[in-house]
């Protein structure tokens, strides 16, 4: 019977790998949030690095990164693999947010590497 009211009070509409949910209030899960927004790391300004790896959300709706963090965690929207790359209205850069527990799999999908995320030490070395 749950299961029927939860199919029959669901909607969903689909937007290329995102799914916008109105889900009524009473049937919402109460699981700890998965998305966090320490869970980014900055693509840059180039689609590129992304493209045709990780969705972007449409920058028309979704523009920050703590407004993405809420609506999922909500579960008001939902994206398909546990990521999607978000472009800041603010600064114009991509940033990619991934689900708690998923930043390996993500940094591989997109080629990015521990080493790369290391600071580069500058001046004499010795």
């Amino acid at each position: 019977l749950a299961q029927a009211l939860s199919i029959q009070n669901f909607q969903a509409s689909r937007l290329g790998s995102l799914v916008v949910r109105t889900t009524p209030p009473s049937l919402k899960m109460s699981a700890s949030p998965t998305w966090d927004s320490e869970n980014t790391y900055s693509l840059g300004m180039d689609e590129e690095v992304f493209k045709g790896k990780i969705p972007l959300l449409d920058p028309h709706f979704y523009d920050s990164v703590s407004t993405v963090v809420e609506k999922l965690n909500a579960g008001k929207i939902a994206v398909e693999d546990g990521a999607c790359v978000v472009k800041s209205a603010s600064t114009g850069t991509f940033f990619v947010l991934y689900e708690n527990g998923l930043k390996e799999q993500v940094f591989f999908k997109l080629g990015i590497t521990e080493d790369l995320m290391e600071p580069v030490q500058t001046g004499m070395m010795g």
